[in-house]
């Protein structure tokens, strides 16, 4: 058998030539002050992991010995923060002790030549000062040395905490939106805005809703998440001394206001899925372009395990643009209702008023079509009778019952009736105006020549209303008697004489009659 691989004393640092600014601190480092012994003594395994992890722009951390000191390059530098550089070297468990609940029993069954691989893992680091949230995708891969055991582990990481904490925070702005999409009024806006933030405390642990008045001298508190009441005032006057929160400077100067230390400030307790206090909080003027004064004003407070950097701070202005939205969109609605309201007033004040007048040109009117020297009566569109004066009734002996309709047909003599029924529903159907004589049933029986003057009704919105008739008898034939004759001649004036006569007189007669119709008819 060959002898074992020894670790060679000659350029002994060879394989760490490069590797950027990590590749530098590995040379930098007296590595005999560590469990790992000095450079000269690495085994050929770890020399090797080392100089692939330098090597690499990707984070790769290795992680050796039975200590598990860790080396790790210049793409996983930027992981341990504040933990760099004393983290080079230093005991991987120790290190990322708070991380441990998430990634112990990965690097456990690495350790046992088992490789784990965990994607988009939440875990809280401890790299910056404070338990900060993160989101990591990483395996563990075992090492195995010159004898073949484990030796240690090759760890590959990804960090995805920017990536998974925007995809969330998109899905708290959508449910904004869409949980205040039926909000009738800015006070149901703002209640649907507290239930969405109440389901979001990992980002917005408290909210402070307040509401102000028309002119923007006092504030109330509308709604509160993740706080007591007592956190904020329930009314403020902007006017007077500063309030607990700088209300007052954010409405004034339309900008988003930033307050720290809230705890030594203001007292603030603990609130949200964590033990700790929050450290920030924003107050952000929900401002519409056309009202002079903010329409109210958001409080939210600032995660205590994120920093307050530029992602963050884009998200809540969002936040303040969805609300914005939302409670604009309520106003509005809000105001079209109480517009709709007015006018429905209006409307119903009209009706009453028409209804009053309606009555009294309805007594009118028919005070006048029943003392008019002729019968007047009035048609629809289908040519059906709706109104019948009471000289109507009266020369025929018909009842209302009997007239109405397409009932005035049948006093009309029985050998003028199919004549006088065609040239009636043809002018009807044409809309044109016409006269047609014909013999007429009185109530005693006998029949007397009548002739009918009609003339079409129109209005604006419906084209045809139907006819307004005047009916009249010849003043020859009420004076005698004379056979029933389907064609008459003439009667001391020729017929056409006798019409253009009749004619002329009920356009004077019938048209204040046939206004008034169309005023109660229409």
């Amino acid at each position: 058998m060959s002898d074992p691989v020894r670790p060679s004393t000659q350029h002994s640092d060879d394989f760490l030539i490069g590797g950027g600014e990590m590749g530098k601190a590995v040379r930098a480092k007296d590595w005999s002050r560590t469990p790992l012994g000095p450079i000269e003594s690495w085994p050929q395994s770890l020399r090797t992991a080392v100089s692939l992890a330098l090597a690499s722009n990707f984070p790769i951390n290795i992680i050796w010995g039975p200590q598990r000191n860790q080396i790790y390059n210049d793409g996983y530098r930027p992981l341990c923060g504040a933990k760099h550089p004393h983290s080079m070297g230093q005991d991987y468990k120790e290190c990322w002790l708070s991380a441990w609940p998430v990634i112990g029993g990965a690097f456990e069954r690495a350790s046992g030549g088992e490789a784990a691989f965990l994607v988009n893992q939440r875990m809280f680091l401890d790299r910056n000062g404070y338990l900060e949230e993160t989101f990591f995708t990483f395996s563990h891969s075992p090492i195995r040395d010159e004898s073949g055991a484990v030796a240690g582990l090759f760890h590959p990481v990804t960090e995805l905490t920017q990536q998974s904490l925007t995809e969330r925070r998109l899905t708290i702005l959508r449910d904004l939106a869409d949980n205040t999409t039926q909000a009738k009024s800015v006070e149901d806006a703002a209640r649907l805005i507290a239930e969405t933030l109440k389901r979001s405390e990992l980002d917005v642990p408290f909210a402070l809703l307040y509401l102000l008045e028309s002119d923007g001298k006092r504030a109330r508190l509308a709604q509160h998440v993740g706080l007591a009441p007592g956190a904020g005032p329930q009314l403020v006057d902007l006017e007077m001394s500063p309030p607990l929160w700088p209300l007052s400077e954010a409405a004034r100067s339309r900008q988003i206001i930033q307050v720290d230390n809230l705890e030594q400030r203001f007292g603030v307790p603990a609130c949200g899925p964590y033990p700790e206090t929050p450290r920030s909080a924003l107050v952000m003027p929900i401002c519409l372009p056309a009202l002079e004064h903010p329409l109210a004003v958001l409080i939210a407070g600032v995660s205590p395990r994120r920093e307050l950097d530029g992602p963050y701070r884009r998200f809540y202005s969002m936040l303040a643009e969805a609300v914005t939205s939302a409670l604009s969109k309520a106003r509005a609605y809000e105001e079209e209702s109480r517009q709709a309201e007015a006018l429905a007033e209006i409307d119903r004040a009209k009706a009453a008023f028409f209804s009053n007048v309606s009555h009294e040109s309805e007594r009118r009117l028919r005070n006048f079509a029943d003392t008019a020297p002729a019968m007047l009566w009035v048609t629809e569109a289908d040519g059906s009778c709706s109104f019948l004066s009471r000289g109507w009734y009266e020369y025929t002996g018909q009842t209302e019952e009997e007239g109405l309709g397409f009932g005035w047909l049948k006093a009309v003599h029985a050998d003028d009736r199919e004549e006088s029924s065609r040239i009636f529903l043809e002018a009807n159907r044409r809309h044109e105006p016409f006269i047609l004589d014909y013999r007429l049933r009185r109530a005693d029986g006998e029949y007397r020549w009548c002739m009918d003057a009609g003339r079409p009704r129109f209005e604006e919105r419906v084209p045809f209303k139907g006819t307004s008739v005047r009916s009249s008898t010849s003043p020859s034939e009420s004076r005698r008697k004379r056979p029933c004759a389907r064609a008459r001649s003439g009667c001391g004036r020729s017929r056409d004489n006798w019409k253009l006569s009749s004619k002329n007189a009920l356009k004077s007669l019938c048209s204040p009659t046939i206004a008034c119709a169309r005023w109660r008819l229409n």
